[in-house]
C-alpha cells in the first residue's frame, strides 16, 4: 500500500497538490454578498463548479485506475507477488486502498463543492421564485454522478488487465455511451407514457406523471450502474488470479 500511494499516486506531495486544488475550488463559497448581481455571478459559478470539479476528479482518479496494475503488466513481475504470504485479491485490495487514500482530498472536496452548489442554487431558486425547487431529483444527480465515477473507475481497471493502451479513454467512451442511451431510453418511455395518455384521455400537455417519471432515470441508472460496478470488481479479481497464474 505505501508503495503504490508513493510511487503510482505521488506520495504527500500530490497529496498536498490535490488539497490545495481542490481546496481552491471552495473559496468562491466563502464569500457573501447581499447584492443582487453578485449573488447571480456566485450563484452561476457555484452551478458551474459543481460539474466541472466532479469531472476533474473523475479524470483524477481514472488515471490511478489505469495505472493501478501497470507496473505489474509490464514488468511482469505479478509472479514476484504471487509469493508473498497473502493473496492476490489482498494484494489488490491494499493497491485499492493506496489510491483511496490519494484520492481522499478529491472525494471531501467534491462533495462538499457539490453540496454548497446545491445549497446557492436552492437560495436563488427561493429568492426568485418563492418556491422550493425539486431537491430529491437534484440529489438523484449528485448519487447518479458518483456511481459513474465508480463505474469508470472500475471498468478502467478491469480494462487494463486486458489492453496494454487504451484503457483510460475506451473506459470514459462506454461509460458515458451507456448514461446517454440509457436517457435516451427514458425520454422514449416517457415520450411513449405521455402519447398513450393523450390518446386515452384526449387531453393535451404533459401530464405530472409522465413529468416525474423521468425524475426516476439518474436513480435506476445509478443502481444499475452499481450492479455493474460489483460484477466488474469481481471479475477484476478474477482476472488477476488468472493472470498472475500464468505467470
Amino acid at each position: 500500500m505505501g508503495k503504490d500511494f508513493y510511487f503510482l499516486c505521488g506520495g504527500h506531495a500530490a497529496f498536498a497538490l490535490r488539497t490545495l486544488a481542490y481546496g481552491c475550488g471552495l473559496i468562491p463559497f466563502a464569500f457573501q454578498s447581499n447584492g443582487p448581481l453578485t449573488q447571480l455571478n456566485a450563484t452561476v459559478l457555484g452551478g458551474l463548479l459543481s460539474s466541472v470539479v466532479p469531472f476533474v476528479f473523475s479524470i483524477d482518479v481514472a488515471i490511478m485506475a489505469s495505472r493501478i496494475f501497470r507496473t505489474e503488466l509490464h514488468d511482469q513481475t505479478l509472479a514476484a507477488l504471487a509469493t508473498l504470504p497473502i493473496t492476490m485479491r489482498q494484494i489488490a485490495h491494499r493497491k485499492m486502498f493506496a489510491c483511496v487514500l490519494a484520492a481522499a482530498p478529491g472525494v471531501l472536496g467534491t462533495f462538499t463543492i457539490q453540496i454548497l452548489g446545491l445549497n446557492r442554487f436552492f437560495s436563488a431558486q427561493v429568492r426568485l421564485s418563492g418556491m422550493v425547487p425539486m431537491a430529491p431529483m437534484l440529489f438523484a444527480k449528485i448519487f447518479s454522478s458518483w456511481v459513474q465515477t465508480l463505474l469508470i473507475v472500475h471498468l478502467i481497471a478491469w480494462l487494463s488487465l486486458y489492453m496494454k493502451r487504451g484503457a483510460l479513454p475506451l473506459g470514459y467512451v462506454l461509460t458515458y455511451a451507456f448514461n446517454i442511451l440509457f436517457s435516451i431510453f427514458f425520454v422514449a418511455l416517457v415520450a411513449t407514457r405521455t402519447f398513450v395518455a393523450y390518446a386515452a384521455s384526449g387531453s393535451s400537455g404533459v401530464n405530472v406523471g409522465s413529468i416525474a417519471f423521468i425524475y426516476w432515470s439518474p436513480i435506476v441508472t445509478g443502481i444499475i450502474s452499481l450492479v455493474a460496478v460489483a460484477i466488474l470488481h469481481r471479475q477484476s479479481l478474477c482476472r488477476l488470479e488468472l493472470v498472475a497464474a500464468e505467470s
